[in-house]
């Protein structure tokens, strides 16, 4: 949701960047720019989506801060694709055509939904579950269980325990505050890393020039 937002948003702006940068635009300010706008519309969606979820399926029997358990689905769904787009931001930074962007989005989308332990287990598995780690989807939904309690739900007595538990899915709340705070921190290392992609963006150009 959140790199599809964005994979393509930098490289097609290049030219029009170009001529901004040299009028005086701060590659900084251009940063915060994608940072803020890509806030806002995952906030949007997320809420979208929740709200449009929640209508036709019921909603967590206790969240792990409020009683509904909505608004931490919210959060969790918002920074996640937050980071995603953040991520997909610095893809478009790197890449040098538009064309090169649908390759690059299939690669992200498909590791997140790999690594993020829902359809694959990654726990118990070192490998896996090392690599998992660097991937907002993880956290992201690795949170979202934590709110909804999918360790009971999965692996409770009466279901089958054919796998292992996996400890970031505990419903808890310092759990669930630990997998929000790592994709807080994941939101301002993609933002350092962009805002490093675009200031190189403009030494290439400078010295082209």
């Amino acid at each position: 949701m959140g790199s599809a937002l964005s994979v393509r948003d930098i490289v097609s702006e290049r030219a029009i960047y170009d001529r901004e940068r040299a009028v005086g635009l701060a590659p900084t300010s251009y940063t915060a720019s994608k940072l803020i706008v890509m806030g806002l519309q995952t906030l949007l969606q997320a809420a979208i989506l929740t709200t449009a979820v929640s209508l036709g399926k019921p909603g967590p029997d206790h969240g792990v801060v409020t009683d509904s358990g909505i608004p931490e689905l919210v959060l969790a769904i918002r920074l996640t694709a937050w980071t995603s787009a953040l991520l997909g931001e610095v893809g478009s930074a790197l890449v040098k055509s538009g064309e090169q962007t649908m390759p690059l989005l299939v690669v992200l989308v498909m590791a997140q939904l790999v690594f993020s332990g829902g359809m694959i287990p990654v726990t118990g598995r070192d490998s896996l579950e090392l690599v998992s780690m660097i991937f907002p989807g993880r956290w992201g939904f690795s949170a979202a269980a934590s709110d909804i309690g999918l360790n009971d739900l999965l692996y409770g007595p009466p279901r089958c325990r054919c796998s292992k538990k996996d400890d970031l899915w505990e419903h808890t709340t310092d759990q669930f505050c630990f997998n929000i705070g790592i994709l807080g921190i994941m939101v301002v290392v993609f933002t350092i890393v962009l805002r490093i992609c675009v200031s190189n963006a403009v030494a290439k150009m400078r010295r082209h020039s």
